[in-house]
This record gives structure tokens, C-alpha cells and sequence, in this order.
């Protein structure tokens, strides 16, 4: 039986898919992380660790998010300047200080718990058709169906 497709929620890294972030997994916020092959030396396109997200952990990985969501709409608008100084990578100047204080949690969030991991397939697909106008370079709303991996 094939399990339904549900929300992605963040994707903290992307590199020819998404590698990093934030998904559903049976209703329940998990982090992902695609698996490395050591002997390929690169990204497993398919195998991903998840590890359930505490609630708490859960929102500041979305606060982290919308930070970067309201940084990408104003930049890709043209209303953000970057001058290319990394710490002005990703925040509004207003919201620089407070993705600053996050970002411990956020990186602690995202990794996986060993012990409470397991390895499934991820199929990540758009949520919806493209629309004739949306931006380039701005991903659109993401869904994924999990299989696990025994």
C-alpha cells in the first residue's frame, strides 16, 4: 500500500534535492536528513534519516524558517540588499539579532537522534503546477511520500 503524500514543512539545505529540514512522517513533524555515501562521495538521492521533532523543537525550526522566508520574498523582490557579508545571509536587518539566538536550537533540532531514527525513501514533489508567474529560484511548497527502509 502506498502512503499519502504530506507537508514539507522547511528545507534547510537543498543540493539537487532537499537534503535537510523539517516533513511530516505519519502526520507527525520529523527532521530529515539525506543519507551520505561515503563511497560515491555524494548525496543519496533517495534515503533519508528521520527522527520526530519535539513540539517545542518543531517551532523553532518554523520560526527559523519564516525569517528565511520573509529574507527570500524581500530579496528575490528586490526590497533586500545583500553586500555579500555572510552574517546578512538569510535575515532581514530586524530579524538578523533573533535568527542569531536561534540558531543553536535550530541546528539541534535538525539533527538526528540515532537512537530514535529510522531510513526511509523520500518522493518529494510540488504541492501544486507551477503558476505562470511564479519567481524563479524560489521553491515552491513542497510534499513528500515516505517509504521506510528495513
Amino acid at each position: 500500500m502506498d502512503r499519502p503524500f504530506e507537508p514539507v514543512h522547511t528545507v534547510t539545505d537543498y543540493y539537487d534535492g532537499p537534503r535537510l529540514g523539517a516533513a511530516d512522517f505519519d502526520g507527525v513533524p520529523h527532521v530529515y536528513r539525506s543519507l551520505w555515501l561515503d563511497a560515491e562521495d555524494e548525496w543519496d538521492d533517495e534515503r533519508f534519516e528521520l527522527a520526530p521533532l519535539s513540539p517545542e523543537a518543531f517551532a523553532v525550526v518554523m520560526e527559523d524558517w519564516a525569517i528565511w522566508r520573509r529574507f527570500e520574498d524581500a530579496y528575490r523582490a528586490g526590497d533586500a540588499q545583500w553586500s555579500g557579508d555572510q552574517t546578512e545571509w538569510g535575515a532581514l536587518p530586524e530579524d538578523r539579532v533573533r535568527r542569531d539566538l536561534l540558531r543553536p536550537a535550530v541546528e539541534a533540532a535538525l539533527t538526528v537522534d540515532r537512537a530514535r531514527r529510522l531510513i526511509a525513501r523520500g518522493e518529494f514533489r510540488a504541492r501544486e503546477p507551477v503558476p505562470p508567474d511564479h519567481p524563479i529560484g524560489i521553491l515552491r511548497p513542497l510534499e513528500v511520500r515516505w517509504t521506510t527502509v528495513d
